[in-house]
């Protein structure tokens, strides 16, 4: 029995609309966390940067684009 030469072959990364969104929620929870952070807001900011990095972005990574 053959070993296939790719062991990953089969597997693709395919982001759909669901996915996009996610992401793109997560790019700007983190840019207006970091800005908020530079205007001086501590907890807003931190906030938003942990809804970015801990929330928003994993779901836009791992959700299933079964629809």
């Amino acid at each position: 029995m053959a070993a296939p030469s790719n062991p990953a072959s089969g597997r693709q990364l395919r982001f759909g609309r669901r996915n996009l969104l996610l992401l793109g929620a997560g790019a700007g929870a983190l840019v207006a966390g970091y800005a908020w952070l530079k205007a001086g807001g501590i907890t807003g900011a931190a906030a938003l940067l942990v809804a970015g990095y801990c929330v928003l972005i994993p779901l836009g990574i791992s959700v299933s684009n079964d629809e």
